[in-house]
């Protein structure tokens, strides 16, 4: 019999870090926007997240909307993780000028289970897109693996940094937060047809750093 996918509740959730972003030494582009690899960190979310399937047609592609109104559409390619594939995120600008940020999810796991981590937590992940596109889909573990990557698991959340042209950098330390509540949300269920109601909406991104020459 078919499996269907989806988050076990709608979750409204805000992010933390256990450190403060410190960034420095650091180059603009000559135009668009860039990736900031080295700032990136795991948040910490104010709920736990999890996933569940049972008996059903409507399938179980994880996916993602932008839905802030704060924000106008941009365009950053993000490496989620070493090795991965890029991809593109909706990039959410900080207090500090050309300083940016990108919101993404992944199925928790690590590669204490090699299988479950080379099948599940390598592939299920992605970032909130930019906001000129409908609800995407992220990624599919496929018929094969529905159950296996998605019941009863967890999910968890990073946020990296971008700069863009407009970077300057300050004279002296300055300060930087985020400020954007809220930014978007994910959806496991199937790509096309009947979708599962139950979201993971991402409110603020407590973002606290300070940006140096």
């Amino acid at each position: 019999m078919a499996t269907e996918c989806m988050f076990s509740a709608n979750y409204a959730i805000n992010l933390s870090f256990a450190e403060d972003f410190k960034v420095s030494g650091m180059t603009p582009p000559s135009a668009g926007f860039e990736s900031l690899d080295s700032y990136r960190q795991q948040a910490t979310s104010s709920q736990t997240v999890k996933s569940e399937c049972n008996t059903g047609n409507d399938g179980q592609a994880l996916q993602a909307k932008t839905t802030s109104t704060q924000v106008k559409d941009a365009t950053i390619n993000v490496t989620f993780a070493s090795g991965a594939p890029s991809l593109i995120a909706q990039a959410f600008p900080t207090t500090y000028t050309g300083l940016y940020y990108w919101v993404g999810i992944q199925r928790d796991g690590s590669t204490a289970d090699p299988t479950d981590y080379q099948t599940c937590v390598q592939k299920l992940y992605g970032a909130l897109p930019p906001l000129r596109l409908a609800e995407v889909v992220l990624a599919d573990p496929g018929d094969a693996n529905d159950k296996y990557c998605m019941d009863g698991k967890a999910w968890r959340f990073w946020v990296g940094l971008a700069a863009s042209s407009e970077y300057r950098a300050p004279s002296s330390p300055a300060q930087f937060k985020s400020t954007i509540n809220p930014h978007g949300n994910f959806r496991i269920s199937g790509a096309t047809g009947d979708k599962d109601q139950r979201i993971v909406t991402v409110q603020a991104v407590d973002i606290q750093g300070t940006v140096s020459a």
